[in-house]
């Protein structure tokens, strides 16, 4: 159960975080592109980083910090 909560607050923050960094990966690699005259690998390689990925953080997350920490 603790898991469960520690990951209901971890969310609070992280959730919002990825969001942001998401977004403003999109309009970076717009920004981007733009810039590089219209080439699709600048884009991509801004873009991708930031919205791939997790957007949120499970039990499981938190047990496999902890036991690497623990480590």
């Amino acid at each position: 159960m603790g898991y469960g909560f520690g990951s209901v607050v971890a969310n609070l923050f992280y959730m919002p975080a990825k969001i942001a960094y998401a977004g403003l990966g999109l309009m970076t690699g717009g920004l981007g592109y733009v810039l590089s005259a219209g080439r699709g690998d600048v884009a991509n390689n801004i873009i991708y980083p930031s919205v791939r990925g997790t957007y949120v953080v499970t039990p499981a997350h938190l047990k496999g910090a902890v036991a690497k920490a623990a480590a």
